[in-house]
């Protein structure tokens, strides 16, 4: 599978997040939560809103400290899916930069549609599922990249 979801509580207090083969985007669900949180030498107290999102490269791990339950949308992006979008757009061998409490609306929409689907019981199978995968590796992508399209080439692109 390219793109899998699932909802995962978050539990109150000092956790790593879980290592995985995959890269994780953690959606936040629900009321604003106050956190810590460290990512390699960076630590920082923040409040998680609903509809923010941490990325969470493959192989590594972020370290939490939350103060009340919470819940997540997670997104499990596979890394080849990753590597094949960011050579077919043109950045050849790309990392996944690691990124905590980010907003972007064609992000939740992914995720939203992700979560309907999950509830819903994939009922066009996996089709469905992987067809979104590609969208969110383009859009984190697009994220991640220095060198945004100026407005005139945005508005030849095609919608």
């Amino acid at each position: 599978m390219l793109l899998e979801t699932r909802t995962s509580p978050v539990p109150v207090g000092l956790f790593d997040s879980p290592i995985s083969d995959r890269h994780v985007l953690c959606l936040h669900l629900g009321d604003p939560v106050p956190v810590s949180y460290r990512a390699g030498r960076y630590e920082r107290r923040t409040v998680r809103l609903h509809g923010q999102f941490c990325v969470v490269p493959a192989e590594s791990t972020t370290r939490w400290i939350v103060s009340r339950p919470a819940v997540s949308l997670l997104l499990c992006l596979s890394p080849s899916l990753w590597q094949e979008t960011a050579e077919t757009m043109g950045a050849g061998r790309s990392e996944l930069a690691q990124a905590i409490h980010i907003r972007d609306a064609q992000i939740e929409r992914i995720g939203w549609m992700m979560q309907a689907e999950d509830l819903d019981g994939y009922p066009g199978g996996q089709l469905f599922a992987d067809s979104l995968g590609p969208a969110l590796a383009i859009r984190l992508l697009a994220l991640q990249s220095p060198a945004k399209a100026s407005a005139s080439e945005r508005r030849r692109a095609l919608p």
